[in-house]
């Protein structure tokens, strides 16, 4: 029995699309004042201080990094680092594409809610909610 070609190419695509969502990568951003505070995580990562050179070649044009901190063992990445708050989740996502073109995962990335030095929330979520009608 012979497949049409579409269909094999049809069944490669979504083999390749399949891959792509088992790989494991995920992004978390913390609010600070004068900073948010990251940490990208990747599983599978043959090369990690290639990937770690991309990601912080693509970021820092725009965004000044500070006590980053890039590395892994057993090809699991992990960098944990401090960018601005005029840089954000998309600087951060759009800088781990260039490096990876999502080949280990893609990863979204959002700034978690949380207090300043001075317990007041986080400019965006004051504004946030007084925005919101419930």
């Amino acid at each position: 029995m012979q497949f049409p070609t579409i269909t094999i190419s049809a069944l490669t695509v979504l083999l390749s699309l399949a891959a792509l969502s088992e790989a494991g990568a995920s992004c978390k951003g913390v609010y600070r004042p004068f900073r948010n505070s990251f940490v990208v995580e990747a599983d599978e990562v043959p090369s990690i201080s290639d990937i770690c050179n991309g990601f912080y070649d693509n970021l820092k044009p725009g965004c000044a990094l500070t006590g980053g901190k890039c590395g892994g063992t057993n090809h699991k990445l992990h960098w944990d680092f401090n960018i601005p708050t005029t840089c954000g989740d998309r600087q951060v996502q759009d800088a781990w594409w260039a490096a990876t073109r999502n080949k280990y995962g893609s990863i979204v990335c959002k700034i978690e809610k949380s207090n300043d030095i001075f317990g007041r929330q986080h400019p965006k979520d004051v504004l946030a909610e007084a925005v919101s009608v419930e």
